[in-house]
């Protein structure tokens, strides 16, 4: 070959070899951006919500101090030790089913005396058993079992009470006797709420079009979400129907509220339209013109419609007026239905299934019940 021709033909071949590693970095490139793509697409996958299981405060697995009965005020049980003595006491409060329950691990003897435990209410002081007849006790039932601890010779003895009203209790131990000091909650906190978690336990409620995705899990998801938001700000005493995933009455839902006086009761629901209908969409708030109070139903309605669609985006749909609903019908506080969206639209359930989707639900709720109180946000 002349040197014209190598000298044409090494052109060609570096031309060439330059072409290649353009198309081989743009490649690298597409790839890079489709993987991109991808995980950014993975991340938005809908996302379960993760459905909290906490059981019910209060849980205290030693006693909080030792107190003197002189010290002890208002309304209280006192539970003489005698055999029921044991190493490790757990006091739980189901504010919901408005029952208490002592447990003493360790016990020397299965053999309990009603007689040395004593209850006072409003001054009056009552001995053993609970008399269902006497309204002016506090307490409707009490029920008192010992179990054989496994492998050993000592017992759990357990103490078990049904009281008329809901009631925040703490637990104290002298060296003779153990003592539950039983307080109204509207002396002790200046703003209560209660948040109900729609459905629960066999009653899933509504479901998505391919029934993968139930109401009760993300009715639950959201309030568990509610409960940490209340929890950092610590200016609103916050009590739940349910932090499970448990069946609860209507009727215990609002009594909770109604024996609370709380300042208002938030329940939180998923929609659903006429079956082979998926277009309906958005949020909506149902309330009830019965009169609650300075703060009206249809005003806490308006509140929560307004911020939820603030912090989500979602379709407005607006407020509905439900008098035939239980919990519109019975709750004597100001009370609101909050549709979070349709689990029947595409669109709806997809936001709702991602976890910041359903914290900007929460925060928007969150924000309604702050305004609604008027605290500062």
């Amino acid at each position: 070959m002349e040197i014209k021709q190598w000298r044409r033909l090494t052109g060609q071949c570096i031309s060439l070899f330059l072409f290649l590693v353009v198309l081989c970095i743009g490649f690298s490139g597409d790839v890079f951006r489709q993987s991109t793509n991808t995980a950014m697409a993975d991340a938005e996958k809908e996302q379960e919500p993760a459905v909290p299981d906490i059981t019910p405060p209060v849980s205290t697995a030693e006693p909080t101090e030792t107190k003197e009965i002189a010290d002890l005020q208002g309304d209280y049980i006192q539970i003489q030790k005698q055999t029921a003595e044991g190493g490790k006491l757990y006091l739980s409060n189901d504010y919901v089913d408005k029952t208490l329950v002592l447990e003493v691990k360790g016990a020397q003897s299965a053999q309990v005396d009603l007689n040395g435990i004593s209850r006072t209410y409003h001054g009056t002081v009552r001995i053993g058993k609970v008399q269902k007849k006497d309204a002016g006790d506090l307490f409707r039932k009490m029920e008192v079992t010992a179990k054989q601890e496994a492998g050993k010779k000592t017992y759990t003895v357990q103490y078990r009470w049904v009281l008329r009203t809901v009631t925040e209790a703490a637990l104290y131990e002298t060296e003779d006797a153990y003592y539950v000091t039983l307080q109204d909650p509207r002396k002790l906190y200046d703003k209560i709420i209660v948040l109900d978690a729609g459905h629960g336990g066999d009653d899933e409620g509504t479901s998505s079009v391919d029934g993968r995705h139930e109401e009760k899990d993300y009715t639950s998801a959201i309030v568990e979400l509610l409960r940490q938001l209340f929890e950092q700000d610590g200016r609103v005493k916050v009590y739940y129907t349910r932090l499970q995933d448990k069946e609860v009455t209507k009727k215990k839902r609002v009594e909770l509220a109604n024996s609370l006086q709380a300042d208002l009761l938030v329940s939180v629901h998923c929609n659903a339209s006429d079956y082979g209908d998926t277009s309906a969409q958005g949020i909506e708030c149902l309330y009830s013109k019965r009169k609650t109070g300075s703060l009206s139903n249809k005003k806490l309605a308006k509140l929560l419609l307004q911020n939820v669609v603030k912090q989500t985006g979602r379709k407005k749909r607006g407020l509905v007026a439900r008098e035939g609903l239980y919990l519109m019908h019975h709750a004597k506080v100001p009370a609101s239905i909050v549709e979070v969206g349709y689990m029947t639209n595409a669109s709806d359930m997809k936001y709702m299934s991602k976890e910041r989707g359903r914290k900007k639900i929460a925060q928007g709720i969150y924000d309604a019940v702050l305004e609604a109180l008027q605290l500062e946000q």
